[in-house]
């Protein structure tokens, strides 16, 4: 999961996660440096630093999983490594995703979408 997609869920009530634990084929998990970046963005002010706040807080709940480099770097090599999904409204992220055949879930109309096929490694 990317810091876009935690803080869209921590500020929206939304049925996404409710319908990956329906499938019961995934487990979250957020990679060290989503965490340091939602961290970093909690030092600033206003809606989008509260929203990170308790974006972070939610993702400590999570499997953390230990990856270096930048957040999106560590999301696209970690879904490549366990041929996993990334869960991001990150349009940009989207694109590399798909240019390596990583499948995405992300939320549209708030509910959950797929783009892609799902071949776990794990």
């Amino acid at each position: 999961m990317d810091a876009s997609i935690l803080m869209y869920l921590t500020q929206k009530p939304s049925t996404f996660l409710m319908e990956l634990h329906d499938r019961g084929d995934f487990k979250l998990c957020v990679p060290e440096p989503v965490l340091r970046e939602l961290k970093g963005l909690t030092a600033s002010r206003g809606r989008r630093a509260k929203a990170a706040a308790m974006a972070y807080e939610y993702a400590k709940t999570l499997e953390v999983v230990e990856a270096e480099g930048e957040a999106d770097e560590s999301l696209v090599r970690l879904a490549v490594a366990l041929g996993a999904a990334v869960a991001t409204l990150d349009r940009r992220l989207m694109v590399r995703l798909r240019s390596t055949g990583v499948p995405i879930a992300t939320v549209k109309d708030d509910h959950l979408m797929f783009t892609g096929t799902l071949i776990s490694k794990v």
